[in-house]
This record gives C-alpha cells, structure tokens and sequence, in this order.
C-alpha cells in the first residue's frame, strides 16, 4: 500500500541514521519501527491494583465553632473591602 506521511524533522533524521546503520531501505527500517511500536500497545492493559477511597470521620476538633468561623470570614471580607476603597480615596 502506498501512502504519505509527514514525519517530524527529529523523527526522519533518527530513522534515516538507522537507515545508514543497518543497511536497509528506508521503507524497511519504517515498516519494522512501525511494527516494534504498535506491537507495544496491541497486548491487554496491565491490571492495576484496586483503587479503594477509605473515608475518615471529618468535622472540627472540640471546642471549635463553626459559627465563629463563619463571623471570622465575615469579618476577614469586610476588612479587605474596606481597606481596597479607602486607597482610592
């Protein structure tokens, strides 16, 4: 079959040293490339071990309000609105 491909500078230049170093045409060094390539991927994907999410109690230590966080942030926000408009004043 004949077709065209446009190969990348990188990838022309180290088939055609392997050209010169084995002795064979281009289109042969191409097709067994090609082949050792494909031949990678054309097994089954390796098992991969089992992914399991172990889930842990979450929440606050004791003695820690939520609520206060909330003022807090609160808070935080009105400090820095104020302060972004009073340096344009």
């Amino acid at each position: 079959m004949r077709t065209t491909v446009v190969l990348d500078s990188d990838v022309a230049k180290a088939l055609r040293q392997l050209r010169q170093k084995s002795e064979k045409s281009f289109r042969e060094v191409l097709n067994e490339t090609l082949r050792v390539g494909l031949s990678i991927n054309s097994g089954p994907a390796p098992k991969s071990k089992k992914f399991t999410v172990r889930s842990i109690k979450g929440g606050f230590r004791p003695g820690i309000d939520p609520e206060a966080l909330n003022k807090l942030l609160d808070q935080l926000d009105v400090e820095d609105f104020l302060s972004k408009h009073s340096r344009r004043s």
